[in-house]
């Protein structure tokens, strides 16, 4: 309670303050974007200039690709402070939200599941795990100076290589000459949430620089007061004894000290960009922890303050282009440094640990360096050329540490040993076993070639390719091909091929845990060895994911203020990553009951397609902006049906400015979506039940003046306080479905000064 307090000081201190802030004297530059936007129609907003689909400019329409694109103006009306919020409303994307416990949400995209399928990119740089890691999109990604956000959806291998199998996400960020002045926001919500950000923009197209910091933090819910039928387990049993099952291979009870339901997140994110003309500079840096106990079942975890997944992605670039005087070919040369980590302080007190604290850690580094070439034979007549190279290092996740580990000392002097063999046996024999440690280091050589042509006034066609040469599995080829025909101004048409490849991450080939239990004498009590429930261990042979996919769609503009739009596709997987378990087999030597090891097992397909209405209307002072899209996803993987994926979703956004106000509500429902691998008692695969949420957002413009605007903004999820669940992502210690939020709410002010 004391801290909600001191929450709540802080956010009304900030509000005192920001008034103060205003008589700086900053340069003078009225916004008028927002304006230009809120006039705009829907034709022209088609038409609206993207970068993430060819490496160039062009229009979204004439883009090779399915592309939503996300306007500054549409962030600030619909409320959106995190990319996760913007994803969530994106058609073809599914977030099971608190479903695993070390990256919360679990992303699905056109049927294909996993958080690291896509990359997550800022001006072009990528900036979630250069290996492939799955790590959490929450509150760290946070979108604040962003100009638009461009979603591609589908593989796009042939431009960027590995792991951009189901899509690309590229954050486009203002430059300092774009938000010119300082904005500064803070709100406070239920659960002592608070959200906070800052952005300073200072400079001209000659030389500028932004900085945009964001801070979030939030108690979380108390899910055994809300949900008391799922937590029967901790209210009856937990609490007030201590009472834990030893694993759910063994029902025997175990008692622990009882420690307070304590599940808190917290993130940060810095962002920095210096632009010197054609010379960029850029760094990024966030920082997530969550609970390491949810989307578990409560009698195989401690929900304890300390037991957390804390990690942290960083990434720094510059960049330089030059361009020919007469504009026919530009010279783009990239090089980057970017890192993630889980920190070692992450750790988990559950079933896997025997109860005991387990830490964790891993890194992952990358240093690459990437030349490319375009030119412009004529309008609509280009050719790009890369080539990349890329050394990587990474230590993969540990095993259960007994300890944090020690950054600045090397683990074969740390003493690490696995869990519960730190023990004598009854006649004096040291049973300690020491942990394995997984360290990788390979390089990856790329290059690329994309050819875009008019082959008739209104036929485009899009061919392009890129191979990559990895020193750690064989290497890949993937093509891309793309048609798009105008038959009328109102009519486009597109018809895709792509292909892409997911390489095996050092977290997916090489993470490995679990621990040891004593087997005692009966008679004597005296400790005669080890033994193990479960383990789960390394595969040296895994192989890339492969991904080809075929769509095609259409959009038709009726009277420049609605758009209706179909798409179709169709995925075919194979190499498709899987657990397979073993019985009666040893690790290190102790007898194990089950060993999981990953593997490349079976094929899968996904089908569907989307069809959409979007409606935008402005009369004098009052615009309106709306959207109804319905996603039917299909497919099966090994005869059954594809996992934490609803066949039938409806999304819609409504929103409108009239004058000083703003104001958006989101629609979201989803039919059931199905676990990969839990079943009932008839071996049917469990699912979540269907559910629709309502989130709604609303702004007012207190003070706009030409160096000075203030305004005071809600946020309120899940309006009707709805109870549903989302599918969690692991196995038999995993809670049948994860329990979803409750109604949340922020009221907050932002200001911004010139």
């Amino acid at each position: 309670m004391m801290k909600g307090k001191i929450y709540l000081f802080l956010f009304c201190i900030t509000l005192f303050l920001l008034p103060v802030c205003s008589r700086g004297n900053i340069s003078a530059q009225m916004d008028s974007a927002r304006i230009s936007f809120l006039h705009m129609s829907l034709e022209e907003l088609l038409n609206q200039e993207v970068v993430s689909v060819s490496k160039i400019k062009e229009k979204s329409s004439d883009a090779p690709a399915s592309i939503y694109l996300i306007s500054e103006e549409q962030i600030r009306t619909r409320g959106y402070t995190s990319l996760e919020e913007v994803l969530e409303d994106v058609p073809e994307i599914e977030i099971q939200k608190k479903a695993s416990v070390e990256y919360s949400n679990y992303f699905t995209i056109r049927g294909i599941d996993g958080s690291e399928k896509f990359i997550v990119m800022m001006d072009g740089m990528r900036i979630n795990s250069p290996t492939g890691t799955p790590l959490a999109i929450v509150n760290n990604y946070p979108i604040s100076n962003a100009k638009q956000v461009e979603i591609i959806l589908g593989p796009a291998s042939a431009l960027y290589g590995v792991d951009a199998f189901t899509g690309v996400i590229n954050i486009i960020t203002k430059k300092g000459s774009d938000g010119n002045g300082v904005t500064l926001s803070g709100s406070y919500g239920n659960f002592n949430t608070t959200n906070n950000s800052f952005m300073v923009g200072v400079g001209d197209e000659e030389i500028s620089f932004m900085l945009t910091g964001n801070f979030y933090y939030s108690d979380e819910p108390d899910f055994p007061e809300i949900y008391k039928d799922e937590y029967s387990w901790y209210n009856e049993r937990y609490k007030t004894n201590g009472e834990m099952l030893a694993s759910p291979w063994d029902n025997s009870v175990v008692t622990l000290p009882v420690e307070d339901y304590e599940t808190p997140t917290t993130s940060y994110a810095l962002h920095a960009k210096l632009n010197i003309k054609s010379f960029e500079v850029g760094y990024f840096r966030n920082f997530e922890s969550h609970s390491s106990s949810f989307s578990t079942l409560p009698e195989f975890t401690v929900y304890s303050k300390e037991s957390s997944f804390k990690f942290m992605v960083e990434s720094f670039y510059s960049s330089y282009e030059y361009e020919s005087r007469n504009q026919k070919w530009k010279l783009l040369t990239i090089l980057s440094h970017s890192r993630d980590e889980v920190d070692p302080r992450s750790l988990y007190q559950n079933t896997y640990t025997s109860y005991a604290k387990g830490y964790k850690y891993a890194f992952n580094r990358s240093l690459k360096i990437e030349e490319q070439a375009t030119y412009l034979f004529s309008e609509g007549n280009s050719l790009i050329v890369g080539v990349s190279y890329e050394d990587i290092t990474a230590l993969a996740k540990t095993g259960d540490m007994p300890f944090a580990f020690d950054k600045d000392l090397a683990a074969d002097f740390q003493n690490i040993y696995y869990l519960g063999t730190n023990v004598m046996d009854q006649d004096g024999n040291d049973l300690t076993i020491s942990q394995d440690f997984y360290y990788l280091q390979y390089q990856n050589l790329g290059a690329y070639l994309q050819w875009r042509t008019l082959l008739l006034e209104k036929l485009s066609l899009t061919l392009g390719g890129r191979a990559d040469f990895n020193s750690r599995y064989r290497s890949s080829v993937n093509p891309r091909a793309g048609l798009v025909y105008s038959p009328t101004d109102k009519l486009k048409i597109k018809v895709l091929y792509g292909r892409a490849y997911l390489s095996p991450s050092p977290y997916r080939q090489y993470q490995h845990y679990g621990s040891f239990q004593t087997v005692n004498d009966p008679a004597s009590g005296g400790i005669t060895g080890l033994r193990s429930d479960f383990w789960r261990l390394p595969s040296e042979n895994l192989e890339p994911q492969r991904i080809r996919t075929y769509e095609t769609g259409f959009s038709y503009i009726f009277l420049s203020n609605l758009i209706l739009s179909v798409n179709g596709f169709y995925n075919d997987m194979d190499n498709i990553l899987s657990s397979e378990s073993f019985t009666g087999q040893a690790f290190k030597g102790i007898p194990v009951n089950i060993i999981e090891r990953p593997d490349n097992k079976g094929n899968a397909i996904s089908y569907g397609g989307t069809a959409r209405i979007n409606v935008k209307k402005s009369w004098s002072s009052f615009t309106l902006n709306s959207f109804l899209a319905y996603t039917y996803t299909g497919g099966e993987i090994e005869g059954r049906q594809i996992p934490f994926s609803a066949k039938n979703t409806i999304k819609s956004v409504v929103d409108f400015n009239y004058r000083r106000v703003s104001a958006a509500a989101r629609f979201i429902y989803r039919s059931k979506s199905y676990h990969r691998s839990l079943t009932d008692n008839s071996g049917n695969l469990l699912y979540s039940d269907p559910y629709g949420i309502i989130n709604l957002s609303a702004r007012y413009t207190l003070v706009d003046k030409q160096k000075f605007e203030t305004g005071i903004f809600v946020k309120i999820n899940n309006l009707l306080n709805s109870k549903y669940y989302n599918v969690p992502v692991g196995g038999a210690e995993s809670i049948r479905m994860a329990p979803q939020d409750p109604i949340r709410f922020l009221l907050g002010v932002q200001m911004k000064f010139l």
